[in-house]
């Protein structure tokens, strides 16, 4: 099957999860981030959020909006995508693909260190840290741009499958944040 089969299907079955299963399964993937946030010597959160029956990350941005600094991604261009700053109250506006992002001219753009974590959404991710996403490629770009940053991808456990097919360009994550909590992907 080739990525765009597998897009579909992957988004088909997510868009078929009740929306008790969505509620529940984020809450535990937001309390397993949290943990993980707050162990490490974070400096900031880069979010997304959530569309299509994404995990929602709402109840992990409420409780670090008064501890850390948090953004969300913006994209500039077909190929350009970087994070600025999100604050609770802030108006955000919904781009082309339907996704709520900040105004990059109100709200400072981040710029990551090593301390950055950097969560980032998928239709699936295998055991070796390989995303698939919509196909755009912004967070491999970002990630290639920024290596030093903590990356993690979250989906429900259903979405972690054994392997993806991988493209040049495919950047790995370094953690894979489910129900079950964050695992260490296998490089072999």
């Amino acid at each position: 099957m080739d990525k765009s089969a597998m897009r579909s299907s992957f988004l088909t079955k997510r868009t078929q999860l009740n929306p008790q299963r969505v509620s529940q399964g984020s809450l535990q993937i937001c309390e397993h981030l949290l943990g993980f946030i707050l162990e490490q010597a974070t400096s900031q959160v880069c979010l997304f959020k959530s569309i299509k029956n994404e995990p929602r990350l709402e109840f992990l941005a409420e409780i670090l909006f008064e501890r850390l600094p948090l953004g969300l991604p913006v994209v500039l261009s077909d190929k350009e995508m970087e994070f600025h700053r999100w604050k609770r109250n802030d108006v955000l506006k919904t781009n082309k693909w339907g996704i709520p992002e900040p105004s990059p001219r109100r709200a400072p753009k981040m710029v990551p260190d090593e301390r950055t974590v950097v969560v980032i959404p998928c239709l699936a991710v295998d055991k070796k840290g390989i995303r698939l996403g919509f196909g755009k490629g912004y967070y491999d770009i970002y990630l290639a741009k920024y290596p030093q940053v903590v990356s993690i991808a979250v989906a429900f456990d259903e979405f972690i499958v054994d392997e993806l097919p991988l493209d040049d360009w495919d950047k790995p994550v370094q953690w894979i944040g489910s129900e079950k909590g964050l695992l260490k992907p296998s490089r072999e």
